[in-house]
């Protein structure tokens, strides 16, 4: 099964519990010979669970957590009022242990991982046992749909209310068994990935003795990735506390995402006289997003009028957005080789709604590939594409530089970057993605040890300044003290590669990922002090 039809049926038997949850919690309030203790508890936790839940997901973006930061503790005590629902049910006989056993461990280990998660959400320092179970739930969901689950709020585990009534034959006796095996199955998974997750948490301890490398005035930059994905507009917010937290640390570098179809001329303007106030004393860097773009990509497809035409549209929209917002340096697309890749065909999706940041592919694939493997044919076409967009780009503003992304390690990702560090590619700069897996800073090092053999294999080609576009950890996955440490290591690796011109942290903010050096609710986290400590230490 893919692992795309794995994350959906995931998501269907969540919703399916959830059902089951609500009509449980209905049935309870109706039974007489119940205890009223039970009762009560069964329908509050049937009351809250959908509200709970809600909060939940929004309160994990800066766009929307600010108004559920205050309440996000809802939803770990409602687990745990399912939890003592659960407890209570089986220990006082109301239904048979073989039934309620298994739901109530899974219920009570639910909610010890979401009062842990919430407490370090807050900043109230974790215990690492706790911190391992947070980080063993994270790994068991991305093990069971897809490695993006890791910082992807909308792939969680629902807990389970207890029926009050007997266990009987038939179809609710089935039902009983299959909601029991649903417990059972997911409580598994969760301990399997503890000694993973013990490992991954503990595996950052290698960086925190790390030392940066003494790099010549001006030529390493530190900045961060700020706002979400632009496309019709950035929200004020956004704006007002990615700046702020820039100006805090004495970040070097801005790096914007924008979706080429979806911003307007008004936005790209308005994006121009946003950055026009630190132009000059921070680089620019515009990345274009086209997971975000409503068109097709190239040999997919969705393509709209054919490869050339798809490229024609792409190139017109790159110069565009040279020509209005006028970077420092232009990234044509961020990842090409998994820009659609996971439906099968070289597709790009419609934007939602709202501007959702995209999730860098080293937090959503741990593969490793050499690099001898030949170029695919799609590949061939995002090949023809950043070359037509780096002549356009530098034709619509000599002063931008055109930098081509690699934003994994398969046999794709190894001959794009083959490409783009030739003398033959018109690109001026090449950027890579460093960030860990579920196996934590482990993740960080293989992938470094996969970017200095690329690097030994092109020794003959000029040397092009190399980037690392997205860099960074999960604090909440793998704890605050990881992010920072991950960031610190990967700037220590990188000032001892003179070849490497600077690092982008990814993000400034939470928007659809909890990547961000800020929560919701404005908390700095850590590691915005680290990149600081960095700044300053360069600087002396």
């Amino acid at each position: 099964m893919k692992l795309q039809q794995l994350a959906i049926a995931h998501l269907i038997l969540c919703a399916a519990i959830l059902l089951w949850d609500l009509w449980v919690a209905g049935r309870a309030a109706q039974l007489r010979s119940a205890p009223r203790l039970l009762v009560a508890i069964s329908g509050l936790a049937g009351l809250l669970l959908l509200p709970a839940l809600a909060v939940h997901l929004l309160s994990g973006s800066l766009l929307t957590g600010r108004a559920f930061a205050s309440i996000a503790w809802i939803w770990p005590i409602t687990v745990a009022l399912v939890a003592i629902q659960a407890i209570y049910a089986t220990t006082r006989g109301l239904i048979s242990p073989v039934i309620g056993l298994p739901i109530a461990i899974y219920d009570l280990l639910l909610a010890i991982v979401y009062a842990a998660a919430y407490l370090a959400d807050v900043g109230y320092p974790v215990t690492d046992p706790l911190l391992v179970l947070v980080a063993a739930e994270r790994g068991a969901i991305a093990l069971s749909t897809v490695p993006a689950a890791l910082s992807l709020p909308w792939y969680l585990y629902v807990p389970i209310i207890v029926p009050c009534a007997p266990f009987r034959r038939g179809v609710a006796g089935a039902t009983y068994v299959v909601v029991t095996a649903v417990a059972l199955a997911w409580a598994g998974i969760i301990v399997a990935a503890f000694p993973s997750a013990s490992s991954a948490v503990k595996s950052y301890e290698r960086f925190a003795a790390e030392r940066l490398r003494e790099r010549p005035e001006r030529d390493f930059t530190i900045g961060i990735k700020i706002f979400p994905t632009v496309g019709a507009l950035v929200p004020t917010s956004a704006v007002q506390r990615d700046l702020a937290i820039a100006d805090s640390i004495g970040t070097q570098a801005l790096c914007i995402y924008v979706s080429p179809r979806g911003a307007s001329a008004a936005a790209l303007r308005s994006l121009a006289e946003t950055l026009d106030g630190v132009r000059g004393e921070r680089l620019i860097v515009v990345a274009l997003d086209l997971a975000h773009a409503a068109v097709g990509a190239p040999g997919g497809a969705g393509a709209s009028g054919g490869d050339a035409g798809t490229i024609d549209v792409l190139v017109r929209d790159a110069a565009r957005i040279a020509r209005i917002v006028r970077p420092d340096y232009l990234v044509p697309v961020v990842d090409p080789t998994s820009v659609g890749a996971s439906a099968g065909a070289w597709t790009i999706a419609t934007p939602g709604p709202t501007n959702r940041s995209r999730l860098p592919r080293r937090a959503r694939d741990g593969s490793f590939s050499s690099p001898s493997a030949a170029a695919e044919r799609p590949l061939g076409l995002w090949q023809r594409y950043i070359a037509a967009a780096a002549r356009a780009v530098h034709s619509a503003n000599p002063d931008t530089r055109v930098m081509a992304h690699i934003g994994g390690f398969s046999a794709r990702d190894s001959a794009l970057y083959a490409w783009a560090a030739s003398r033959s590619s018109p690109v001026d700069a090449v950027a890579l993605t460093l960030f860990p897996g579920t196996h934590g800073a482990r993740d960080i090092s293989q992938a470094e040890r996969t970017i200095d053999s690329w690097l030994v294999a092109q020794r003959d080609a000029p040397e092009k300044e190399h980037w690392i576009l997205e860099a960074g950890g999960y604090p909440t996955v793998h704890g605050e003290l990881s992010q920072s440490r991950a960031l610190w290591g990967i700037l220590a690796w990188a000032t001892n590669h003179p070849i490497i011109r600077g690092v982008i942290a990814f993000e400034a903010s939470d928007y659809s990922t909890r990547l961000g050096l800020q929560t919701p609710s404005g908390r700095i986290r850590l590691a915005a002090g680290t990149l600081k400590r960095a700044i300053a230490g360069l600087g002396e």
